[in-house]
């Protein structure tokens, strides 16, 4: 028993000294428990140590190599938003506009109510019975341009998947669908 411990020994001291894992020094340990392993390291222990010393300075200079590799990923953008950049690229189709694959309605009008016009900056007007000023617009309008009697406006439709350019007037609705502009009551 003796001699068996005494021929680890340098095997765990190597280990230790060199700052490999306590993994590695337990595989020493059962390696050596075998006796055809156990001859191997016994005959020549500074090879062993030489071996050890070689592979945890394979393992720091991956860590370096791995440190100082290029970056691949995105600061910026998430990986999906990588991966439907890359489909937009290659002409496939995207998700566009923030469709999320909910039905599309069937009907879809702008319905201008009324305007209130003071200034080119200073304005308010009802699309759809919902208030709009300046700087709170629906999230289909991609530009308006808002005048005392009137409205231009591009209008975002996802069933088109595309930008309607329209001026609109007071009690107005145009219908998206068919592309009629309707005149209102009131």
């Amino acid at each position: 028993m003796k001699i068996r411990l005494f021929s680890r020994l340098p095997l765990l001291l190597a280990a230790l000294i060199l700052g490999a894992a306590p993994s590695m020094a337990r595989a020493a340990d059962t390696s050596a428990a075998t006796p055809a392993a156990a001859s191997a390291p016994a005959a020549n222990p500074a090879a062993a140590a030489e071996a050890a010393k070689k592979k945890v300075e394979e393992e720091k200079a991956a860590k370096e190599a791995a440190l100082h590799a290029p970056f691949d990923e995105s600061l910026f953008f998430s990986p999906q938003d990588l991966i439907a950049i890359s489909k937009a690229q290659k002409g496939a189709e995207s998700n566009a506009g923030g469709y999320n694959g909910a039905p599309i309605p069937q009907k879809r009008v702008i319905t201008l109510s009324g305007i209130i016009y003071r200034s080119p900056s200073d304005w308010l007007i009802w699309i759809n019975g919902q208030k709009i000023v300046p700087g709170r617009l629906l999230p289909e309008i991609v530009d308006i341009q808002v005048h005392e009697n009137s409205v231009h406006m591009k209008w975002f439709d996802i069933g088109l998947n595309g930008v309607i350019d329209i001026t609109m007037h007071p009690h107005e609705t145009y219908d998206i669908v068919t592309g009629i502009l309707l005149p209102g009551s009131g």
